[in-house]
């Protein structure tokens, strides 16, 4: 019998959380605001989206 290998679902936290730490270990803050600020109006654009949908 072959193991099934369960597929986890990737959510838009698991990204940015990945990309935040991912982004810990280059330089210092001030060399990645820009792609911080810039993965935190996605996640706030992303919410709003799907609220938007769910109400239509």
């Amino acid at each position: 019998m072959a193991k099934e290998k369960k597929e986890k679902e990737v959510t838009l936290e698991t990204v940015l959380w990945n990309c935040r730490v991912a982004l810990r270990g280059y330089g210092s803050f001030e060399k990645n605001r820009d792609a911080v600020i810039g993965l935190a109006f996605l996640k706030f654009a992303s919410d709003k989206f799907e609220k938007g949908e769910k109400k239509l």
